[in-house]
């Protein structure tokens, strides 16, 4: 009689895909500005890929998967002052940036991306995060959540 014994991957550890396979993550990119942070201060956040996770200063896609970010939004009591989020692609900062009020979920509705980010194997992505005005008396966490669809394209 065989035995058969099943191993887990750690809590936190991405799911490997097969070639061809598509999977999507949420990611929570948080940023902490202390109180009285200066307007247009750039704050870098941090990327927590899933739960029991440590939160990470920047991600690298496998060679293996091509990556796209999908969707970008913002869940909770808007932050004051208004946050920007910045998307940092292979160490440069990308033209296109999202305020927390221009992405909040409403209705159980997150709105639409007007575009999306296609990472080639092996880019990095990581988030800064800029206030529009002056922080107040106390420091303030902002926390976007952001999708990334995950393509296996290749073997390791």
């Amino acid at each position: 009689m065989s035995q058969t014994q099943t191993v887990q991957a750690p809590p936190g550890t991405p799911i490997d895909l097969q070639v061809g396979a598509y999977i999507a993550e949420e990611w929570l990119v948080s940023a902490t500005f202390p109180a009285t942070t200066p307007a247009g201060s750039i704050v870098n956040a941090t990327v927590t890929r899933n739960a029991g996770a440590g939160a990470l200063a920047s991600v690298q896609s496998p060679y293996s998967e091509v990556w796209h970010v999908e969707n970008i939004y913002f869940a909770g009591t808007l932050p004051a002052p208004d946050i920007q989020l910045i998307v940092v692609v292979n160490n440069n900062p990308q033209p296109f940036t999202l305020l927390a009020s221009s992405v909040i979920l409403t209705n159980f509705r997150a709105p639409g991306l007007l575009y999306s980010w296609r990472l080639q194997r092996g880019s990095t992505i990581a988030f800064q995060q800029s206030n529009i005005a002056v922080v107040g008396g106390a420091p303030i966490t902002v926390t976007f959540r952001v999708k990334i669809g995950r393509f296996k394209v290749a073997q390791e």
